[in-house]
């Protein structure tokens, strides 16, 4: 057993750690509500107006609806192909599957910049060229592992007498896997897809190399204006985003957790 001292000693480093490693992320929220024409900290004054500078600014807002609607096509594709492979993965006997697995989780390793230029040459002479859908296909590529690594080892442990159970009750293949299998899944699924768009929503190295010049996400606004200037709105921008993964960080854990009770349900 630790020593009462060793305990004490290892939570205050703990701690510590892991104050150090939040750190920033505390002074972008507290600068964000400083009452000076750019960041510092500590701030001087009190002010929610960089807020609503971020709220009301048109290049914020476009940003905001172009990462949108390209982190939505992408949670949705990467997470049909991801949980379909998947599911092929650990349930049918794949010839070569530890390497198909290993190809498909490939993008997780890979630099980024090295897969734009990948995915540049392979849409080019698809006639691409400025087109937005050649970044939705580099954020599907880097967001399918994040569906493998999550819901492999969930089908995994998926119990498969209950889908025998159903079999012996008569029922057909099909009506087995939407009935029992799939609302099993479903919120491990809803987590790949929170995953999934968060990914895509904050990348901002492919975004850079790959997005048109008309139409920029979010990222790449941010960046923009942090490179020629740090405007208070950005911190005020980030800290908002940082209280929407937050909520979608209690939401996944609120799913699963509903996945967890379904499957036994002594957990609740």
């Amino acid at each position: 057993m630790l020593s009462g001292s060793f305990r004490i000693s290892l939570t205050v480093f703990n701690t510590l750690a892991i104050l150090f490693v939040l750190s920033p992320i505390i002074v972008v929220v507290i600068s964000s509500f400083g009452d000076t024409l750019y960041m510092r900290f500590p701030p001087q004054g009190f002010t929610f107006r960089w807020y609503t500078a971020a709220l009301t600014d048109p290049a914020y807002w476009r940003g905001f609806q172009t990462s949108l609607y390209i982190g939505a096509i992408s949670a949705v594709v990467a997470t049909l192909v991801g949980a379909a492979a998947s599911w092929a993965l650990v349930r049918y006997a794949v010839i070569g599957r530890s390497l198909m697995e290993s190809a498909l989780l490939l993008p997780l390793t890979l630099p980024h910049l090295i897969l734009g230029i990948a995915v540049l040459t392979f849409t080019q002479p698809m006639g691409m060229g400025n087109s937005l859908n050649r970044l939705i296909i580099a954020h599907i590529v880097i967001t399918i592992p994040y569906v493998l690594r999550i819901l492999v080892p969930v089908i995994s442990e998926l119990s498969a007498e209950l889908e025998e159970a159903g079999a012996d009750l008569g029922a057909s293949p099909s009506s087995v896997f939407f009935t029992v299998t799939l609302p099993l899944l479903l919120p491990s699924i809803a987590v790949c897809a929170a995953v999934a768009f968060m990914v895509s929503f904050d990348e901002l190295v492919l975004s850079l190399f790959l997005a048109p010049p008309a139409q920029r996400t979010l990222p790449m606004q941010i960046f923009s204006n942090v490179e020629f200037g740090l405007d208070p709105s950005v911190g005020a921008l980030s800290t908002l985003l940082l209280g929407a993964t937050f909520i979608l960080m209690l939401i996944g854990q609120a799913l699963s957790r509903a996945r967890s009770v379904s499957l036994n349900p002594r957990v609740a």
